[in-house]
Parts: C-alpha cells; sequence; structure tokens
C-alpha cells in the first residue's frame, strides 16, 4: 500500500518504532500519556494528532518528532560505488545509532575463493556492509548482493546469511551490526 497522506506515514512510523522497543499499544499510551484510543487511531492511519500528541509519542520512544512524520525510505539496500551524484554534494545517511541499540564494528577479511555463512541473528539485527578491497557476495542465503570495492548493503540479519569472496583477490570490509538488545525500553 503507497503512503499518501501524512495520517499514514505518520501510523506507519509510530507503529514500526513501538514494535522496535518491544512495546504493546497500552504501554506506549502509559508512556506517552496519550490515550488508548488515540493511539490506535494515529497507528491506523485514521487520525490527524496533534502536533502535542505527536511530540508525546516521539519522547516516549526516544526518536526525533522527524522520525514519525517523514516518509520511509524508497531507496535500494545497496549503494553502488561510483552512482551518479545529482548535486555537487550528495550524502546519505547509511544507519542510524541510538542509545537503544547495540552497535558492533566488524572489520572482516576474507581469503580469495573463502566463504562463511552465519545463524540468523536476533530478530532486531540489522548488518550494514561496506567493501573496501575485493568483491564480495553478502546478504541473506537467498538473495545475496555482489558488491564491489566502495559498495554497501544494509539487510535484516534475523535470518542466514553469508559473506563470500566472489573475485580472485581477498576480500576487506566493515560490517557494522545494529542490535535492539531484548527487553530493551527507551530512557
Amino acid at each position: 500500500m503507497a503512503l499518501t497522506t501524512l495520517a499514514q506515514i505518520v501510523g506507519v512510523n509510530v507503529r514500526t518504532a513501538r514494535a522496535q522497543r518491544g512495546l504493546t499499544v497500552a504501554e506506549l499510551a502509559t508512556r506517552s500519556g496519550v490515550s488508548k484510543g488515540t493511539l490506535v487511531g494515529v497507528e491506523s492511519g485514521r487520525s490527524n494528532p496533534t502536533i502535542e500528541t505527536l511530540n508525546a509519542l516521539a519522547d516516549a520512544l526516544a526518536v526525533p518528532l522527524t522520525d514519525l512524520i517523514s516518509a520511509p525510505a524508497t531507496s535500494s539496500p545497496v549503494v553502488r560505488r561510483g552512482a551518479p551524484v545529482r548535486r555537487p554534494v550528495d550524502q546519505q545517511r547509511a544507519a542510524r545509532m541510538s542509545h537503544s541499540l547495540l552497535t558492533e564494528v566488524w572489520h572482516l577479511r576474507l581469503a580469495a575463493g573463502q566463504g562463511v555463512e552465519r545463524e540468523a541473528h536476533a530478530a532486531s539485527t540489522t548488518e550494514v556492509v561496506l567493501v573496501h578491497a575485493g568483491t564480495l557476495r553478502c546478504g541473506p542465503i537467498d538473495d545475496p548482493a555482489v558488491l564491489n570495492v566502495g559498495d554497501s548493503i544494509t539487510f535484516d540479519a534475523s535470518c542466514r546469511h553469508c559473506y563470500q569472496s566472489a573475485g580472485d583477490g581477498d576480500v576487506d570490509a566493515t560490517v557494522v551490526m545494529l542490535t535492539t538488545p531484548q527487553g530493551a525500553r527507551p530512557l
């Protein structure tokens, strides 16, 4: 379903942020001071919340207000080195790190022709991979991407995934793993 109204965008963003934090509707209602009925209307995209309601929800979810009112990104999870720049300066956030996330940064090295498969991580784990040298096939086992130097990918690591050297040379990459710890609640 295409998100066509601000109310729909806010609804999806609030519902997603609440679910990522493991909160029920009742728990978020209590934390924010917003009635359960109002919260259900907001999450369904059927109501137009006031700025006070949005601020209360953003505070309770520990996210900037802009996260609740911004349309979700529609870009591909794979970013290719040398992709055309539309403006003299182009920057894109690859990932946002928050106090409620466990963040690990790994340096990955694979010898030519080598690879490894990894079991699924926790349901709330995302990996961001940036290739510095070589050609790397990585991502979910059923749909890995082939990345060259300067390419990156962001994927849900709650499924089996792989890292494989896909070229003649060694691979050098950075892997950032972002996990919401089980039972974590925003401050």
